[in-house]
């Protein structure tokens, strides 16, 4: 039946001390891609198909649905200050959005292949996002106007791209099993990272150095 399909499209909080299931997430739009908690840990951010989600986790229940993307959503992500929420999609754009509203604020247009990731800057102001298009693009969180796009010649897709915790550099994860770093500012490639196999993700420790 209908209830039971839509039962299936589940995210659950459970405790990690006692194992059992605090709250259950119900009537996401498709198979749960990922849940995230917002920064305060009042809410939860859920992806399933091409539509997100934002619950409050003391109730529940569902209290936006971000729904505008003609594709796919890939990934999202909460601003540092909780105030905001990005959207990666198929259909080759980015969204920020009003976390207290459900408002789609701005969409970030300038990739021609689907965005595989959008996180913002720990300031808040700056958005990169990694595409199938061979590029990661920096962002003006504020005005959607793209501050540069970091592209090395023959990487092939980036995967991913995330910011140091100072803002200061991007790292991208390519087809071409690299780690790239770059100046965020200048948008210099400034060291590549080879792997001998397939690099799936890559993260800033806390003192600046990639793993």
């Amino acid at each position: 039946s209908a209830d039971h399909v839509a039962k299936l499209y589940v995210a659950k909080l459970w405790d990690a001390a006692s194992g059992k299931c605090r709250q259950s997430f119900m009537g996401n739009a498709g198979r749960v891609g990922s849940a995230l908690f917002s920064p305060d840990g009042t809410r939860v951010l859920t992806v399933a198909e091409s539509t997100a989600n934002i619950w409050a986790v003391e109730s529940g229940q569902r209290v936006f649905t971000l729904k505008a993307h003609k594709g796919g959503v890939l990934s999202t992500a909460f601003s540092p200050d909780g105030e905001s929420v990005l959207t990666a999609s198929a259909d080759c754009t980015a969204k920020v959005w009003a976390a207290k509203s459900g408002d789609c604020m701005r969409t970030l247009v300038g990739h021609t292949d689907m965005v595989w990731t959008a996180e913002f800057a720990p300031d808040g102001v700056r958005v990169c996002t990694a595409s199938d298009d061979c590029t990661a693009k920096i962002w003006d969180a504020e005005s959607g106007e793209c501050m540069n796009t970091l592209a090395a010649r023959g990487h092939g897709c980036v995967f991913s791209a995330s910011f140091s915790q100072d803002g200061m550099w991007v790292s991208t994860i390519d087809e071409d099993r690299t780690l790239k770093l770059w100046d965020a500012e200048s948008g210099e490639c400034i060291k590549i990272l080879g792997c001998d196999g397939e690099v799936s993700c890559g993260e800033f420790s806390p003192s600046q150095s990639v793993s």
